[in-house]
């Protein structure tokens, strides 16, 4: 049996019907849990998005005030923005199939998190799964826990206009060889490199550019 403590709980597989996903976060150098496939998604869509600079699983317990008395809360995630913010964040399957009650319960964990000052957000697995996006996200994961090559990716950078052009994964493959991809994939997992992950597959033929930093 897996077992992770968070703040709040522990997260364990082993039980009937349970199931537990582990995440390596490469910005903390610590693994996340999750206990369903969507928060699996989820977490794994946040770590590549460079606005959030830190993640916490079930970070915090709250007391929500209710027509029919209070209630217990833990939101599945309680993460930093780049600007600063701290927001906590659900993940649904499809907000749209929620019972009118399930709504409302929502509605009053935001209104009472954001009295207390917090930003919150339910998310809709449809906002990661558009397209190619989740595919190319799973992909560039498998190289996240590489470190990065800065020496590689000055190189690119002499190499690369500021917007899409023609120099794409091939043309890097012929001038820097096949087992430079890895280090490749690393570099466009923490977007050092600009690529489109939402269009198309990433291959051959996906266009690179420069991201300032």
């Amino acid at each position: 049996m897996t077992r992770i403590k968070t703040r709040t709980r522990t997260l364990a597989n082993g039980a009937p019907g349970r199931s537990l996903y582990l995440l390596y976060d490469p910005k903390t150098r610590k693994h996340h849990g999750a206990e369903s496939f969507v928060e699996y998604e989820g977490l794994l869509a946040m770590l590549y998005d460079r606005d959030i600079r830190s993640m916490e699983v079930q970070a915090e317990r709250f007391t929500v005030p209710g027509p029919e008395g209070d209630f217990d809360c833990i939101p599945d995630v309680r993460l930093i923005r780049a600007d600063g913010v701290i927001e906590f964040r659900e993940f649904k399957q499809d907000i749209e199939a929620l019972t009118p009650e399930e709504r409302e319960r929502l509605q009053r964990i935001q209104a009472h998190l954001q009295g207390l000052g917090y930003s919150y957000t339910v998310e809709d697995a449809r906002s990661w799964r558009q397209g190619h996006r989740l595919a190319n996200i799973k992909l560039l994961y498998r190289y996240a826990a590489l470190e990065p090559d800065t020496a590689l990716l000055s190189w690119l950078r002499k190499r690369l206009r500021a917007r899409p052009d023609t120099y794409d994964i091939w043309t890097f493959r012929t001038q820097a060889g096949d087992d430079r991809l890895p280090d490749l994939y690393r570099l466009l997992w923490d977007q050092s490199i600009g690529v489109d992950i939402d269009s198309v597959p990433l291959g051959d033929e996906s266009l690179l550019w420069r991201v300032e930093a």
